[in-house]
């Protein structure tokens, strides 16, 4: 009887240590790129001008920080306002790179902004959202672990992510690429409008 309390014991610490561990990996903070130049309504009124009327017209949540940076690119990110995604509460992000800007009309850059922020319209599809943040998590979640070289986290999860990214990857192509299909027809009634 004694011999099987302990064993009880041991075993419910080895529960204890792995409930913990589970726990602690979920509380990974999900930061944004602090990359670039800060862009404000004074800084940029124009841009923001242009912000709100997107916002007005294709139902997006309003845009908290705008960074001007380096890259060929234009992206929107949602980000946790307290690091980590279990609690909810997320602010917008716009990535603005200065080298694709210099190299687009006026109506391409609208187009291009459009398209970003459709990605987080309220009409867009809710499980192609969550499709791209739970991409985003995984991956933020490798690499937490990889950077606190924590070792028996990637023991846990390291071959269950190996399996699961590929397999979540390929059954939900479909989806991302409708919610580009999505992001480019909210761009497009937006431009429509505006030549209107």
């Amino acid at each position: 009887e004694g011999k099987g309390g302990y064993i009880l014991v041991k075993l419910g610490a080895g529960v204890c240590v792995l409930i913990y561990v589970i726990l602690r990996s979920f509380w990974i903070p999900i930061r944004p790129s602090t990359r670039g130049i800060v862009l404000t309504h004074n800084k940029a009124p124009a841009l923001f001008a242009l912000l709100d009327d997107i916002r007005v017209k294709l139902n997006t949540p309003p845009i908290h920080y705008v960074r001007l940076n380096e890259d060929f690119n234009a992206s929107a990110g949602q980000y946790p306002r307290f690091g980590t995604g279990l609690l909810g509460n997320y602010q917008n992000y716009l990535y603005l790179g200065l080298p694709l800007m210099e190299t687009l009309s006026p109506e391409q850059f609208r187009f291009v902004i459009a398209h970003e922020l459709g990605h987080h319209s309220r009409n867009h599809s809710r499980i192609s959202r969550r499709i791209y943040k739970m991409q985003g998590v995984w991956e933020q979640l490798i690499a937490s672990f990889k950077q606190r070289n924590d070792t028996l986290s990637i023991l846990i999860f390291g071959s269950f992510y190996l399996w699961y990214v590929p397999y979540f990857s390929a059954y939900s192509f479909a989806l991302r690429r409708q919610n580009e299909y999505e992001a480019d027809s909210f761009a497009i009634q937006y431009t429509d409008t505006q030549a209107g």
